[in-house]
C-alpha cells in the first residue's frame, strides 16, 4: 500500500538528496533492518506477548523525538489516542501476568 501512495507523492514532491543525506539515509536503511532481524528474533524465542508490547512502547519515543528534534505539538485527540493504545498495552501485561483462573 506505501509503494504506490509514495511513489506518485514523490513524482510531486521529490528533492535530490545531497551530501550528507546520503549517509544518513543509508544509516537509517542499515539500522532499520538490523532492528527487523532482532524483532524477528525475538518473536522467535521469547514469549509473544511481552514482545508485541514493546513495539507499542515505540509511540512513547516518537513523540519525545518529535517533540524534541523537530518541535512537533499534538492535539488532545493525538494525545487521547497514545493514552488508549498505552492503557491497553499495560492492561494487556497485567492480564497475561495475572494467575489463570479455570
Amino acid at each position: 500500500m506505501t509503494i504506490p501512495i509514495a511513489g506518485v507523492l514523490s513524482y510531486f514532491f521529490w528533492k535530490q538528496p545531497e551530501g550528507w543525506d546520503w549517509a544518513f539515509l543509508l544509516l537509517i536503511g542499515i539500522l532499520s533492518q538490523l532492528a527487523q532481524y532482532f524483532m524477528t528474533i525475538s518473536y522467535q524465542n521469547a514469549n509473544l506477548a511481552k514482545v508485541s508490547n514493546l513495539n507499542y512502547i515505540g509511540i512513547i519515543f516518537a513523540l519525545g523525538f518529535g517533540f524534541i528534534l523537530f518541535d512537533e505539538t499534538y492535539n488532545l485527540f493525538t494525545y487521547g489516542g497514545m493514552l488508549l493504545v498505552l492503557s491497553g498495552v499495560i492492561l494487556n501485561f497485567l492480564y497475561a501476568r495475572s494467575p489463570k483462573s479455570k
